[in-house]
């Protein structure tokens, strides 16, 4: 018990002479300028929001992957899908996508990105299925 106590003394006075060590540190750097102010905020912002974005692409990955699980029950299928697909559509686009024919899903007046999308989607398909027979 008694070692338990010393080994938690230790760290509170290591944590004391930590932050003590740092403030002595802040206090003898130069101030900040506004604009060093301002890009470091806007780095932080920036890799708060490129954390958000990435957060929300892995779930929706793995919601396309569950989704396409509970429909076709193919593990290795299913991964693929959610590899190969364009990270913008869900699993009920890329169903979409694959059972409408081109002229109804208004390929022909698609802008390019539109275009873009649903051709990577068809090849996703193409190499899925290939891959799982």
């Amino acid at each position: 018990m008694t070692r338990f106590l010393i080994v938690i003394l230790a760290v509170i006075v290591f944590l004391s002479e930590s932050t003590f060590a740092g403030e002595k540190k802040e206090a003898n750097q130069q101030p900040q300028s506004i604009e060093t102010i301002n890009q470091n905020e806007a780095r932080k912002n920036v890799s708060k929001h490129l954390e958000e974005l990435s957060k929300l692409l892995i779930e929706g990955a793995q919601k396309k992957y569950y989704d396409c699980l509970k429909a076709f029950g193919n593990h290795d299928f299913c991964q693929c899908l959610r590899d190969k697909t364009p990270s913008g559509i869900n699993f009920t686009e890329y169903v979409t996508i694959v059972i409408t024919p081109k002229d109804e899903l208004g390929y022909s007046k698609a802008d390019e990105e539109t275009k873009g999308i649903i051709d990577n989607t068809l090849k996703a398909r193409e190499a899925c299925v290939g891959s799982n027979k």
